[in-house]
């Protein structure tokens, strides 16, 4: 796979542009967001994707943009502290880590065919 250079961050160019030009920020924010996730290993690409996409979901449920950096920094947090637990306490993250519920069917079988 052939290297993508990102262009250096220029926060003021950014601020400039969504406010000047929403869609178009809006449109480069994914361009730049899906390159940087295309850069990185299989395994940390689809990682990242979910990330993303829950990231996507509470900026689209929250009402303000400030809002949404709340929302986003209290989600950062969770994440640190469940990471900072299992950091002190590694036993409780191998028990966390038996099999899950099997997943549910797509479809509910009917009984009464064969």
């Amino acid at each position: 796979m052939k290297q993508v250079e990102l262009p250096q961050f220029d926060f003021d160019h950014w601020a400039e542009l969504a406010r000047d030009d929403p869609a178009v920020f809006e449109q480069l924010r994914q361009l730049t967001l899906d390159l940087a996730i295309l850069k990185r290993s299989r395994r940390n690409r689809e990682r990242l994707q979910g990330l993303q996409w829950r990231i996507d979901r509470l900026r689209e449920q929250s009402r303000t943009p400030m809002a949404a950096c709340v929302n986003l920094s209290n989600m950062m947090w969770d994440t640190f502290e469940k990471l900072n637990e299992t950091y002190h306490n590694p036993e409780l993250s191998r028990r966390s880590e038996a099999p899950r519920n099997p997943p549910l069917p797509l479809y509910r079988p009917n009984p009464d065919r064969d």
